[in-house]
């Protein structure tokens, strides 16, 4: 499993949100270094066949259009849903985050127990910790359909 963050942290959050993929998921992930964006991959590397990715609508499609995505399960924490999804991977399950009249907001995170800002879609991941995988993310995002 792979979590890309395409925005900007600080060092203090990249260790709370390894720490919330740990809760979350119950893996470890370790930081790959020497890309222009956040990488964690999980131990082992294949877990769930799955990656996510979180960033503005922007970044997302840049990622999208310009990355060869191995994975069969694709999870976007974005914006909204006005992204372009290369042809090259719609024959894929992508989900994308739950959000309020096509918008995903970011809430507080203390409000909920995070030290970090965080999605509905997180929110809910968290939830469904103790479900199987795939009950988790069909809790927590909506599936695309093309």
């Amino acid at each position: 499993m792979r979590y890309i963050f395409l925005n900007e942290i600080s060092k203090s959050e990249k260790e709370l949100r390894q720490k919330y993929l740990y809760d979350t998921f119950k893996l470890f992930f370790i930081e790959l270094n020497g890309n222009k964006h956040i990488e964690f991959v999980s131990i082992p590397s294949n877990a769930n066949d799955c990656i996510l990715i979180y960033g503005h609508n922007n970044k997302v499609n840049n990622f999208l259009n310009s990355n060869t995505i191995a994975e069969n399960k694709i999870l976007l924490i974005t914006c909204n849903k006005d992204l372009t999804i290369p042809y090259k991977i719609r024959k894929k399950e992508i989900h994308i985050s739950k959000n309020n009249s096509e918008i995903t907001y970011c809430y507080d995170g203390r409000q909920y127990g995070f030290d970090f800002d965080v999605t509905d879609s997180e929110i809910l991941l968290f939830r469904y910790r103790n479900s199987n995988f795939c009950e988790q993310i069909n809790r927590s995002f909506e599936r695309m359909m093309f």
